[in-house]
């Protein structure tokens, strides 16, 4: 059982940009390659960012995106928006990765408690199994 005591992960900040800008070049059937044509980069860069290897680009490039799209204006919005909130998001992870956060372990004798950056997982732990045995991997990056 998992208890997340903080709203919303960063990581969803990114994944939500990331997930509308290949939903906007897909329904123009446009391929990662073509758009990266038509905003003069490197095909990877692309790649990368809707991969979540890069963080989302700032608001020039973005505006950029929204006129190689052709979005109207409630998509140009929606875009921005999106990215707006996954370079926050970005950050945000960047600074929990170089905070280097150790995990506080709290047990009892039916749960184990994890505390990493306020986030509380509680897991249910399994009979005679000592508490220096149990592995609790907490990823930053969807990917």
């Amino acid at each position: 059982m998992t208890d997340l005591s903080t709203p919303a992960a960063p990581e969803s900040a990114c994944a939500a940009f990331a997930e509308e800008l290949k939903r906007l070049r897909n329904e123009r059937g446009l391929a990662q390659s073509e758009l990266a044509r038509r905003l003069n980069i490197k095909p990877p860069y692309l790649c990368a960012v809707e991969r979540l290897h890069r963080p989302a680009p700032g608001g020039g490039f973005i505006e950029r995106m929204c006129i190689a799209l052709e979005l109207d204006e409630q998509e140009a919005c929606a875009l921005r928006n999106a990215a707006t909130g996954a370079r926050a998001g970005w950050k945000q992870m960047l600074h929990m990765r170089k905070a280097k956060v150790k995990p506080k372990f709290l047990a009892n004798p039916t749960t184990v408690e994890v505390v990493v950056n306020g986030v509380r997982f509680v897991v249910p732990s399994l009979p005679e199994t000592p508490q220096n045995s149990i592995q609790i991997v907490y990823t930053l990056n969807p990917c």
